[in-house]
Formats: structure tokens, C-alpha cells, sequence
């Protein structure tokens, strides 16, 4: 058996090999004890007291561990930071000597990167948490019950509620009737089998009970066994696009994924040196797969992201530099200017500096920007002002509208077109009456007028034994015959009635007769590879008044001296074709000047084409002639 002494040598050897430091103090804190460990750290305690040792201060510490130990009885556990920056965790307990005396029992280790580790993880996790709520998109995160665990502040602003009102609650109590439907039978289960959904139609309902249409995209966590952790979701406000899309009758499709963020720190603390180690490695790996998680989001969105700092792209997806037609390299460092028309910087640039001061700026507004080749695009741009390196930075995200914004300009073009041509047929409606009205009193009212006169001569005759010589019926049945006549000139003007005798074939070579007979010095060449029953009964009138009009203004305009016309039918398509070698114009700009001849012409064959479901097309050159081609799908 040892003797005491060889015990108390045996432990002192044992004490001396430890990695912690270990000592004693007696009830006034003088150490009266210390292994190899803490004499390398501070020094031979050398009867000193453990202020002195450890804060190198004269006077007790104001909230003494060892005093706290000793009154409550209990064991402690406390940080402690050295004077020269390192970190330790400190143990202190109670035990009695083998002459029963109370002392205080030590021990203490350094968990210096520990907690550089945790404070790094921290500050992440407070700055994921600022993209998380700061981002000016719909964001919300749900647990495996469906309840809401985070939400974005663009996703409260939009519901128009707060923080507190939401947080916990069922996330289906935020959603119209038919969208909770839709949610549980279809939506829920082919996330839970795929994992993700991406561009789902929903109906939010707000606080104040408005519907609220989105595009929503959800990924989901899971564990090892295939559980539903976890699932956060990116939604789009498409209220307004809905109701453009309805205003214009023909909608463009776009909106596009969003970027989703979560963060999940796990900080366990523990006594043993072994514990703590494992921490720090699980910490690290949380750390790691949160910020890859993150950068797969961001990088991955449909959404250009970017952040500007000091009026320069310190930040920006691949999106983004898509956009502009650059590589996400060269967008780096880029002044922001330089992204956007000249003529909305001022503006755009106004917006960003009031948000960086704190005043207030639209979150959401359109502008103009500028690409790599040079080419006018258009954006919506969306932007909060967040903490960026410690330092104030604008966040903003940006969808292209240039589709959306060109559609907008056809339709306004096509409205100011259908006006304009709407108010000519209204006037060519009028002029047409005015001349069959003049018509109708120079020819067939003035030969009602000789008839009746002649008539009433012919009765006073009637009545005398010997009637004067010069008025017989046969002169009165010469006026109504050329009556007839011009009634029939008049109608055969309005519609020829050849055409529902005899059909467009005969149509045709009659009007081309009476053209050469007006115009001799236009000579007309005819291919007509069709029969009559290819031609379908509604399209009839409807070549027949292009030709006349096309024919019409070749005469009135071209100077041409050869007129082409073409009707044949190929694949199951009807083509009608007129060409002239006469002077040519400028189709563009007879479109836009509407109050010309031609240009009306043109517009009214081309909307008759049109309304027919045809296609019409015109090819002109200056002293290079002109093509008129149409078309239409038959059989």
C-alpha cells in the first residue's frame, strides 16, 4: 500500500500531465496549489491570490466566483477572458482536505476558437436573417406542421400584417378556400415526393381581406428517412400582371423563381473537452452547408439579385449579369450607372440615395437599362436598404418587362391604327354615298323625270281626235330601258352580280376587261391556277375587293406599265399575288403618313386580309416596283 506521501506525489505527477490547468484556493483565494499546466500559463502562483494571478489587480473581483461557490455550496462553471485575449472555461467546486479544511477545487481549459467559431456563426446567422427579412420578395419558411417559422417583411407588407400575428400560426389560414384545397390534395403531396414546386398559383387572403394572386415555389427539407423537416418558399405578387393580362385580352407569361434563405445555427454547450471538440466540428459543417445552401438559392434564381455599395456591384448573381449581357466577372466592380439609360439615371440614381439616407423611396418601380451590345431593355426593379460589411448598401432584384413593354406598344400602335382606319371608312362610307347619291340624280333621277313628263304628254294626247306626231311609247321604253342599264352599271359597282352567278373566276376576268378598257397602257398578265370549288365561298368577296383596290392604286399611283397577277392554291394554302414594275414606295412610311391615298389602301387590304385569317405582306423599292402577297389556310 502507498504511503501519503507517495500518493500525494503520484497525483501531483498525474495533475502535471493533464491539458487543463488545475489548481486550489483556499477560502481567502490564495492558490495553494497548481499543476504544470496553469504554472505555464501564469506563472508559480507563489502564494498569491487569484485576482492578482489571473486580472493582475490588487482588489478582489466585484462578483467573485469562488465567494459565490463557497456561500451557494454548489459547483460552477463560468468563461473567462484573460487580459491577453484568450478564452477559458473555468470550474470551481468544494472539497475538504484530508484535515477538513473547505478549500476550492479549480479547473479550467481554453476555448479561445470555440468561441471565435461561435461568434462567427452568430454574426452569419444574423446576416442570413437580415437577407432572410430584408429581401424585397415574399419569403416564408414552415415547419413540419405547417406552421409559419419565418417570414420576409415584403411578405408582411404585402398581407399587410405584423411579425407577431403570423409567426406560429398554420400557414393555410393565409389562403383563399380554393387555394387550401389545392394546397392539401395536390401541391402538399408532390412536395413531399419530389421535394419541390416550383410556380404554383396561389390566392393569399390579407388582413384586410383582399385576395392577393401569387406565384409560389417551394423546396423542401428532409431528414435521412425521407420526414418532412422543414420547407421555405419564394412568393410572386402577379395581382397587377393578372389584371393587365385581362385589360389586354393576350398576356405574357413570366415571372420567375425567387430566392428562398434559411439559416440554422446548432451551439451545444458542454464540460468535456472531448464534447466540446465534436461541437465545434458539427458547428463548422452547419455553418458550411448553410452557406452553400444559401449560395444554390441566390445563384440558381430566375431573379436577377445584386448589391450596390458606394455606386458600385459588389454583389450579383449569374441572373443578373444575364440580363445585361455581361459575364457576372465583368459586372463586379462595375459603377451601377452604367446599367442604366441615360435617361432614368437621375432618377434611379435619386430613389437610391434618399433609401441610403433613411427617406423614403418607392421599393418597387420600372426604368429603362442598357446592355452590352448597347440594346434598350426594360426592368422592374425592387431595392431595401440593408447592412453590407458593416457598411450601408442597397439590395435589389430586377425582372426583365422588355417583352411585356413591347406588347403594350403593339397593342397602343394597333389601337391608334383601327382609330385611324375607323375614322377613313367612316369618311370613304360617306364619299361613297355622296357619289351614288349624285349618280342617282344625274342618270336615273333625271330619266324618272323625262319619263314622267313624257308620259303626261302622251296622256293630254290621248284625249285629242288627231295626236301631234314626235311622242310614241316606243321613245318613252328607250328612257326606261336606259334606266335599266344604269341601275345595273350602279349595282354592278356595289357587287358585281357575276360574282354569285358565275363565281371569283368570272369575276375576275371581267374586272381585268373593264381595267384595260379604262386603263389601256397598264398591260395585265394573269396566272389563275384554280378551279371555282377551291376558292371558299366567304373568301370570294374578299379577293375581289383586295384585287379591285390593289388594281386601283397600281392605276392611280405606280405609273406601271405591266401588272402581274397571280391566284393559285398549293398544301392546302390560297395565295393571291400583285405585282407592278411601276415606281415604288416606302411601306413604312406610308403606313404612318394614314392621311395618303395609298397608305389607307394599304391598311384597309391589309385589316380585310387579316379579319379574313389571312396573312398580308408588302415588298417595295424605290423605282424597284412593288409585290403584294396574301394568303389564307383553306380546306
Amino acid at each position: 500500500m502507498q504511503t501519503g506521501g507517495l500518493y500525494q506525489e503520484t497525483l501531483s505527477a498525474v495533475m502535471d500531465v493533464l491539458p487543463v490547468f488545475v489548481f486550489v484556493q483556499s477560502i481567502d483565494g490564495t492558490v495553494i496549489f497548481a499543476n504544470r499546466r496553469f504554472r505555464v500559463l501564469f506563472g508559480d502562483p507563489g502564494g498569491r491570490k487569484c485576482h492578482e494571478i489571473f486580472n493582475n489587480s490588487s482588489a478582489p473581483c466585484p462578483e467573485c466566483n469562488v465567494r459565490q461557490v463557497l456561500a451557494d455550496g454548489a459547483s460552477s462553471a463560468v468563461e473567462w477572458r484573460h487580459p491577453n485575449g484568450r478564452t477559458y472555461m473555468l470550474h470551481h467546486g468544494i472539497y475538504q482536505d484530508a484535515d477538513g479544511q473547505v478549500q476550492v477545487l479549480g479547473a479550467g481549459i481554453e476555448i479561445t476558437e470555440e468561441v471565435l467559431v461561435r461568434n462567427a456563426l452568430k454574426e452569419k446567422k444574423s446576416r442570413f436573417r437580415i437577407l432572410y427579412e430584408r429581401t424585397p420578395v415574399m419569403l416564408h419558411s414552415v415547419d413540419a406542421a405547417g406552421n409559419i417559422l419565418h417570414v420576409s417583411d415584403a411578405w408582411l407588407k404585402t398581407l399587410g400584417f405584423e411579425r407577431a400575428e403570423v409567426i406560429g400560426r398554420p400557414f393555410m389560414d393565409f389562403l383563399a378556400e380554393e387555394s387550401r384545397r389545392y394546397r392539401a390534395a395536390v401541391d402538399l403531396p408532390n412536395l413531399l415526393e419530389t421535394g419541390t414546386c416550383k410556380d404554383i398559383h396561389y390566392q393569399f387572403i390579407t388582413k384586410d381581406q383582399r385576395v392577393v394572386d401569387v406565384l409560389m415555389s417551394s423546396i423542401a427539407e428532409q431528414d435521412a428517412g425521407g420526414r418532412l423537416c422543414q420547407a421555405m418558399a419564394v412568393s410572386i405578387d402577379i395581382t397587377k400582371r393578372l389584371k393587365v393580362e385581362q385589360a389586354l385580352q393576350k398576356a405574357h407569361e413570366e415571372l420567375e423563381y425567387q430566392v428562398q434563405a434559411r439559416t440554422e445555427a446548432l451551439l451545444r454547450s458542454t464540460v468535456k473537452l472531448k464534447q466540446e471538440i465534436e461541437e465545434r466540428k458539427q458547428t463548422e459543417d452547419a455553418l458550411r452547408e448553410s452557406e452553400e445552401k444559401y449560395s444554390s438559392l441566390v445563384e440558381n434564381s430566375l431573379i436577377g439579385i445584386y448589391i450596390k455599395q458606394d455606386g458600385k456591384i459588389v454583389f450579383a448573381n449569374e441572373r443578373f449579369a444575364d440580363i445585361h449581357g455581361y459575364t457576372r466577372q465583368e459586372v463586379l466592380g462595375m459603377k451601377s450607372t452604367r446599367l442604366v439609360h441615360p435617361a432614368d439615371r437621375a432618377r434611379v440614381e435619386a430613389y437610391s440615395k434618399t433609401r441610403l439616407e433613411g427617406g423614403e423611396a418607392p421599393d418597387r418601380y420600372e426604368a429603362r437599362g442598357i446592355t452590352k451590345d448597347r440594346r434598350v431593355i426594360w426592368v422592374v426593379r425592387n431595392s431595401a436598404r440593408i447592412l453590407y460589411r458593416g457598411q450601408p448598401a442597397i439590395l435589389g432584384n430586377m425582372v426583365d418587362i422588355t417583352p411585356r413593354k413591347r406588347a403594350e406598344a403593339d397593342l397602343r400602335k394597333s389601337e391608334k391604327e383601327l382609330r385611324i382606319l375607323s375614322s377613313q371608312l367612316m369618311t370613304a362610307q360617306e364619299n361613297e354615298r355622296k357619289r351614288i347619291a349624285l349618280e342617282l340624280h344625274d342618270t336615273i333621277a333625271q330619266s324618272l323625270v323625262t319619263i314622267k313628263f313624257t308620259l303626261a304628254q302622251k296622256l293630254k294626247q290621248m284625249g285629242s281626235p288627231e295626236p301631234p306626231p314626235g311622242i310614241s311609247i316606243e321613245s318613252v321604253m328607250d328612257l326606261i330601258q336606259e334606266s335599266i342599264t344604269e341601275v345595273r352599271r350602279i349595282m354592278t359597282a356595289l357587287r358585281p352580280s357575276l360574282l354569285d352567278d358565275l363565281g371569283i373566276l368570272a369575276t375576275i376576268n371581267w374586272h381585268c376587261r373593264e381595267f384595260q378598257a379604262i386603263y389601256r397602257g397598264i398591260g395585265i398578265e394573269r396566272q389563275v391556277n384554280v378551279r371555282e370549288e377551291d376558292v371558299p365561298q366567304d373568301l370570294k368577296i374578299v379577293i375581289f375587293r383586295v384585287l379591285q383596290e390593289a388594281m386601283n392604286n397600281i392605276a392611280k399611283h405606280s405609273g406601271a406599265s405591266r401588272l402581274m397577277l397571280t391566284l393559285t392554291r398549293k398544301n392546302g394554302t390560297l395565295f393571291l399575288g400583285v405585282e407592278d414594275n411601276g415606281r415604288g414606295f416606302d411601306y413604312q412610311e406610308a403606313l404612318s403618313n394614314m392621311s395618303s391615298t395609298r397608305g389607307m389602301g394599304l391598311v384597309g387590304m391589309r385589316e380585310r386580309v387579316e379579319h379574313s385569317f389571312g396573312t398580308f405582306s408588302v415588298r417595295s423599292r424605290i423605282n424597284g416596283g412593288t409585290q403584294i402577297q396574301m394568303a389564307w389556310k383553306v380546306g
